[in-house]
């Protein structure tokens, strides 16, 4: 009976904690370095990844991480999507990857989404870092 109750005080323990780590997150700015140096969290704006990724959702990513197709990736992109030429932050799923390396990128909504269907293929030279998506924290 002891024990029950002891793993149970543990578990809300546990539970507590978890909150108060998400919460900071929710509370911290846009782009917010963690503690492991190659994970970033971004706030997304816009709607063209809905329904996976809505309009304020914070996603985590990871900086160093190999992108492949069906990735969620968000990534600077150079002039394509501009024309003022200036860098601009983007999520999106990569659809395809072709030999040269370069990505055809999509949003889920497709209705609602600027993106390789308006621009094509997108190559290494068109983008900055591209940080694949780890999970996501809506409230």
């Amino acid at each position: 009976m002891f024990r029950v109750k002891f793993l149970a005080y543990i578990m809300r323990l546990l539970i507590i904690i978890f909150i108060l780590i998400v919460s900071l997150f929710a509370v911290s700015g846009f782009a917010f370095l963690w503690f492991v140096p190659n994970i970033i969290i971004g706030q997304t704006n816009g709607k063209s990844m809905n329904p996976t990724i809505r309009d304020g959702d914070r996603t985590v990513y990871n900086m160093f991480a190999t992108p492949k197709s069906g990735d969620i990736i968000a990534f600077d992109c150079f002039s394509k999507y501009e024309e003022s030429g200036e860098l601009v932050p983007l999520v999106k799923r990569i659809i395809k990857i072709n030999e040269q390396g370069c990505y055809w990128v999509e949003g889920d909504n497709k209705t609602n989404s600027k993106d390789s269907r308006d621009y094509g293929w997108l190559c290494p030279r068109d983008i900055n870092l591209p940080q694949v998506a780890v999970f996501i924290i809506r409230f």
